[in-house]
């Protein structure tokens, strides 16, 4: 009785290793990525990025000059002062789209060359629109995710409207 019970145990276990292998072997499939989805990703995750660069356009960079306020005795305090223009600036500062902030020493600038277009013109200021936009990587990330999956939902799902 007891060889019959461990043969029949025997014969169960065989049975379901069998069937595991056969399930194995059913599972294995291949996963196919088409070119066009890899293309779709980089459009989107170029997308993405380029949304956040252009979204700091909007912000303003600021500066902090190298000034100490001059204070006369015997006058009264003013709110107001005038710095005059060949002032070094000691830092450049911009705040980003969402809220973090960038700042970089003035490297040399006075402030009136702040509103000379030909020393501080836009290949100077599209490098802090860069750097603020490697600070907003992670709304470049999602920004991304969210045109891929809605690039992948457009081409994917065919609307008909009867």
């Amino acid at each position: 009785m007891l060889i019959l019970v461990k043969q029949y145990i025997l014969i169960i276990y065989f049975n379901l290793e069998l069937k595991y292998l056969n399930l194995l072997k059913n599972m294995a499939h291949v996963i196919e990525i088409k070119a066009r989805i890899i293309n779709q990703f980089f459009i989107s995750f170029l997308l993405g990025f380029s949304i956040v660069f252009g979204l700091q356009h909007y912000q303003k960079i600021e500066f902090m000059p190298e000034y100490t306020p001059t204070n006369i005795s015997g006058l009264k305090p003013s709110f107001e002062e005038s710095i005059p223009y060949n002032t070094k600036i000691s830092y450049l500062s911009m705040g980003t789209y969402f809220g973090n902030m960038y700042k970089e020493k003035g490297n040399g600038l006075m402030i009136i060359d702040l509103y000379d277009n030909k020393v501080f013109n836009y290949e100077m200021k599209s490098r802090y629109y860069f750097e603020a936009t490697v600070l907003d990587y992670k709304y470049g990330i999602l920004i991304s995710i969210i045109c891929f999956i809605f690039i992948l939902f457009i081409d994917n799902i065919k609307i008909k409207l009867t």
